[in-house]
Formats: structure tokens, C-alpha cells, sequence
């Protein structure tokens, strides 16, 4: 059994399905509006349904006037150029405490650590990706990137279309939950997370040999209701 809130306790499937449905409720009156902009400015961005994945088919025949669409890309490139380029350095590493930068250890030690940042960030994907988050931003009024580890980048980013994913605040209104609806092949889902990690039915599909049969995930972000930063163990973690 997994407690989550006050009081309350739930199997983890159960708690997991109670509250998607509960963020779908919260996100449904503004998903009209959503589909509208796509529509209109941007056709090949939001993705409403699960299964709305690679789709090829014509989008574009609803813009009479392409101004809208123009104006949504020049301010998508004047935002990333002005706040994130990867042809000058736009941020810095300081301490909370100004002393501190003062003495020269520090600062040499900040500085190493901007160096190998930059450099993680220029050899993954963050540059392709950051500017279809601002594009997401400027649209929708919200945008959404992910982080994972990664053993070849170290870092991989991917960002989330308007309609895939649902956000919640904490009672300070920063978002702290992050829920994701999206389809994994066969393959995919057992290459990530191993054969005795899936579901039944994904290893079925594997020992039949459909590898590229489409599955339904739902991917959980939110703080860790047992999280203790004095306990070792992974499941006290944040």
C-alpha cells in the first residue's frame, strides 16, 4: 500500500489512475482553446490523443494567412537567441553567499564547472530541443522539456507537445507534477526498461515477435510523499 496525502491510502495503480483522471478534468475546459492555436498557427504541434503519434497526414488546410504561423516562428528565434544561444555563454554559476566569490578557489571551481555544463549541453540535444519549448511556450501559454540521464549525450532532452501532458502546483504554485501520455513500441518499452520490468502484455508481444506493436504509458512525475534526506534507501529519495 502507498500513502499519498493526508490520511489517504491506495494501491499505487489505483492512485495513479484516480489522479490522471483528476488532471484530465482540470485540463479539459482549456483543450478547445488548445487545438484552435495548433489549428491555426501551428497544425503540426499539440497531440490530443494517445495514438496521435508520426501521423502524415495533411494539416495545413485550415491557415488562409500564414501571418500568424510567421510572426509565432520570428518571435520563437528572437526569444531562444536572446535567452539561451549556443553562440555565447547565458548563464553563470555563483554562490548564494557573495564572500564566497571572492576567494579564488571558488571561483575556479565555478568556473570549471560552467566549462563541463556547456559542454554537455552542446554535445546533447538541449539546442534542438530548447527552441520547440519556447515555440510551445509562445502558442500555448505553457512549455514542457524533460531531462534523462543518458550514457552516450549524458544528458538527452525531449519536449512535450501541448495536450500529451498535465502539470499540478504545490500549494508555494510551482509546478511539481509532471504526467505524460504517450505509446512505446514492443521494442522500445523492453530495450528501456528490461523484459522482466514490463507488462504481461508487452511480453507477449515480445515473445511473438511484435516488436513494433504500439503500447499505451503513463509516465508519473511528482514528489516522493516518503521522501526523507536522512534514509539511504532509493525509496526515500525525492
Amino acid at each position: 500500500m502507498a500513502e499519498h496525502g493526508e490520511g489517504i491510502e491506495l494501491t499505487s495503480r489505483k492512485y495513479f489512475d484516480q489522479r490522471l483522471g483528476s488532471l484530465k478534468a482540470e485540463r479539459s475546459s482549456f483543450e478547445n482553446h488548445y487545438f484552435e492555436l495548433s489549428q491555426f498557427v501551428q497544425p503540426r504541434r499539440g497531440r490530443f490523443f494517445t495514438a496521435d503519434r508520426n501521423k502524415g497526414d495533411k494539416r495545413y488546410s485550415s491557415i488562409i494567412n500564414s501571418h500568424a504561423t510567421q510572426a509565432h516562428r520570428t518571435a520563437r528565434a528572437g526569444l531562444f537567441a536572446g535567452t539561451m544561444s549556443p553562440t555565447r555563454p547565458w548563464f553563470s554559476l555563483v554562490t548564494p553567499d557573495p564572500a564566497l566569490m571572492e576567494f579564488q578557489p571558488v571561483r575556479i571551481w565555478l568556473d570549471e564547472r560552467e566549462r563541463t555544463i556547456r559542454a554537455i549541453l552542446n554535445q546533447s540535444n538541449f539546442y534542438n530541443m530548447a527552441p520547440v519549448m519556447l515555440g510551445e511556450l509562445l502558442l500555448f501559454g505553457t512549455g514542457c522539456m524533460t531531462h534523462v540521464d543518458d550514457f552516450q549525450d549524458v544528458a538527452r532532452f525531449y519536449t512535450q507537445t501541448v495536450g500529451s501532458y498535465f502539470i499540478a502546483q504545490n500549494e508555494r504554485f510551482e509546478v511539481n507534477t509532471l504526467v505524460r501520455e504517450f505509446e512505446r513500441t514492443t521494442e522500445q518499452l523492453v530495450k528501456q526498461f528490461g523484459l522482466v520490468n514490463v507488462s504481461q502484455r508487452v511480453r507477449d508481444a515480445y515473445d511473438k515477435g511484435n516488436y513494433d506493436l504500439w503500447h499505451p504509458v503513463v509516465h508519473f512525475i511528482e514528489p516522493n510523499p516518503h521522501h526523507d534526506d536522512g534514509k539511504l534507501e532509493s525509496k526515500f529519495k525525492a
